[in-house]
């Protein structure tokens, strides 16, 4: 009875129970050179969202970057590390299927491995949010699993809690941001990932 009360597919319960073994994997693998496409095409100073921002490793590379960061993310456990890493940043603990941003509020929205967790009409919804919290010139990057189709993961826990991905192509993504509004500036692969940057021209 008890292990199919742990076994959902409710990912902040998957987040929430794998926070430490994902920090590590983290550490070990994100880079800051996967974020200077996008920080590259940012003003100096400029304030940052970090759209799903679990520890704050992305948030932080932010940071040195110079730029405000601000990050939001739906697992209490993931804010609660991410503001030892991240001391003076803003961290909000919301579902960022829930967010509701203020027109023009920041120039630069990051999302890593964060839109694969929704189906394409949620993401669909948050990048016109993305969209309208964005100022005019505002920046968009995010990092998506490339492919067709979702499957079930329980990467770090066979018997714990899972998600689910949502994987993405090329056409699916580049259409969500041209239908909102956005022009898309730089496209770029690697290991099944896709790398997509584009701007707010309005």
């Amino acid at each position: 009875m008890m292990e199919s009360s742990i076994k959902t597919t409710d990912s902040i319960s998957y987040f929430e129970h794998n926070v430490q073994p994902l920090h590590q994997f983290w550490l070990r693998e994100k880079n800051p050179a996967d974020l200077q496409p996008f920080l590259q095409e940012l003003k100096p100073n400029s304030r940052v969202l970090d759209l799903g921002c679990g520890t704050g490793i992305d948030l932080n590379y932010i940071s040195k970057a110079k730029h405000e960061g601000v990050g939001i993310d739906a697992s209490s456990k993931m804010i609660q590390m991410a503001k030892e890493l991240n001391p003076a940043a803003q961290l909000i603990n919301k579902n960022g299927l829930f967010l509701n941003l203020k027109e023009g509020e920041f120039d630069g929205v990051w999302a890593n491995d964060f839109f694969n967790l929704f189906e394409p009409e949620q993401t669909q919804r948050m990048v016109a949010t993305c969209f309208k919290g964005l100022k005019p010139g505002g920046v968009l990057g995010v990092i998506v699993r490339e492919g067709v189709g979702n499957f079930e993961d329980r990467e770090f826990d066979l018997n714990g809690p899972s998600r689910n991905i949502h994987l993405y192509t090329e056409k699916q993504i580049c259409s969500m941001f041209e239908q909102t509004g956005f022009h898309i500036a730089k496209l770029g692969r690697q290991f099944g990932r896709m790398l997509v940057i584009a701007k707010r021209v309005s």
